[in-house]
C-alpha cells in the first residue's frame, strides 16, 4: 500500500476512535464485518473507493480532489478554524465566586 492511501486510511482511524467508535460499530453502520474493517484499518487489504467514501461520510468526512496549487490554502483555512474552536476552550485564568467571604 502506497504512503498517500495509509494516511488517508489513518486519517479514517483516527477520526473513527476520536468519535469513540468501536470498529465493530463502524462495521455495522458500513454492512461489513468487523475483521474486514481491521484488516482495512492495518493495510491488509486494499479499500475500494466506493467503501473508503462510504466510510469518510460515516465518519462526517468528506473525500474532494482539490487543485494541487490551492491545497495549501485549504490546509489554512482548516488550520484557522482548529484556531477559533480551539481560543472557545481557552478557560480563564480565575473565576469570580458567587460567594465571597468577607472578613471584615
Amino acid at each position: 500500500m502506497n504512503s498517500t492511501l495509509q494516511q488517508l486510511i489513518h486519517t479514517l482511524k483516527s477520526a473513527r476512535e476520536a468519535k469513540s467508535l468501536s470498529q465493530r460499530a463502524l462495521a455495522d453502520k458500513l454492512g461489513i464485518p468487523q475483521s474486514h474493517l481491521s484488516k482495512i484499518e492495518a493495510g491488509q487489504v486494499n479499500v475500494k473507493l466506493a467503501s473508503f467514501v462510504e466510510m469518510a461520510r460515516n465518519l462526517e468526512l468528506e473525500v474532494m480532489l482539490i487543485p494541487r496549487q490551492e491545497v495549501l490554502l485549504v490546509k489554512g483555512l482548516i488550520n484557522s478554524k482548529e484556531k477559533i474552536q480551539h481560543s472557545h476552550e481557552i478557560k480563564p485564568a480565575y473565576t469570580l465566586d458567587d460567594q465571597e467571604t468577607n472578613e471584615d
